[in-house]
């Protein structure tokens, strides 16, 4: 890949990757690597998500879209682009985390190179901010430092992401790699008021 890999993800049957500041599809067998696109940054984990037809890929300060059909590799410039370090999907939207702040938004349901600066929300019910989000079946998961919060798609018409429950988690992440999805639940290290490094699941 011509550097390290900063991530990568499988998506219909295909495999992507960033390596380095390049956009790749990996070929076979890990045989070989198309490049597809070419990011502005080279070195740094990324966070990739995809939905029926594209792939977003983040880097902390840009966001990039890779149409599976026509093959184009964008970086989205427009004013609702706040920045982020990860992203998520659910139900055709792209979730990202603005950051150093409570706050996430959305892009355009299946399409990720839309970004309305309204459509946005806060985790707020504890005073922290956002460090870490992962998507488990019909629930958002936004951990904080010492806080967590779910949230899930409701439909409704202005902003489709509504908090499930009245009451946030009392225990955070302690960064935003440490949360991950595996054998059907999350799996998370975690901190709370009294200590840090404790893993959990979900349950």
């Amino acid at each position: 890949l011509g550097g390290e890999c900063r991530g990568s993800i499988r998506c219909f049957g295909r495999w992507f990757a960033v390596g380095g500041s390049g956009f790749f599809e990996i070929i076979g067998d890990a045989v070989s690597a198309n490049r597809l696109g070419t990011l502005s940054s080279a070195n740094g984990r990324v966070g990739m998500a995809n939905n029926s037809t594209q792939v977003a890929v983040v880097d902390g300060s840009n966001l990039y879209i890779f149409n599976l059909n026509s093959g184009s590799f964008t970086r989205v410039t427009s004013p609702g682009w706040r920045g982020s370090n990860d992203v998520s999907e659910k139900d055709g939207y792209f979730i990202f985390c603005d950051p150093g702040t409570d706050q996430f938004y959305i892009s355009a349901i299946d399409d990720g190179t839309s970004l309305d600066a309204l459509d946005f929300s806060s985790a707020d019910v504890v005073p922290d901010n956002i460090i870490a989000q992962i998507v488990n079946h019909n629930q958002i998961w936004f951990f904080g430092d010492v806080s967590s919060e779910i949230w899930r798609d409701s439909g409704a018409a202005d902003f489709p992401l509504t908090r499930y429950g009245s009451y946030p988690v009392d225990i955070g992440s302690v960064g935003p790699f440490a949360v991950t999805n595996a054998a059907d639940t999350v799996y998370f290290v975690g901190k709370t008021g009294r200590g840090t490094c404790v893993v959990y699941s979900i349950n």
